[in-house]
């Protein structure tokens, strides 16, 4: 009976574990996108070194907020840089030739 008890206990366990699991992936899922990125974050994301990065902060390319020894990139300051580094398309001017 005590075998049966501790079994039905470890099972019902593992189900709240493999829930609270999922639901933590879920919050994770819907949360990245507004996060505050990092360093690494931002490397990992935009594919750029870490000198690239220290560079745009240096000559004040993208804005950026520092607390606790960390520095960190909000998704306005993200959006920002990319709009203002969008470069435009060229028109294409179509001639006609003629025979």
């Amino acid at each position: 009976m005590i075998e049966a008890d501790l079994s039905y206990r470890v099972r019902d366990l593992a189900d709240k574990v493999d829930a609270l699991e999922s639901t933590i992936e879920v919050i994770k899922a819907c949360s990245i996108e507004d996060d505050m990125w990092d360093n690494s974050d931002m490397m990992r994301n935009w594919k750029i070194s870490q000198r690239t990065l220290a560079s745009w902060r240096a000559n004040g390319s993208i804005e950026y907020v520092q607390f606790g020894g960390k520095i960190w990139y909000t998704k306005e300051n993200r959006n920002a840089f990319l709009l203002r580094n969008t470069v435009k398309a060229k028109s294409l001017e179509f001639s006609t030739f003629s025979n």
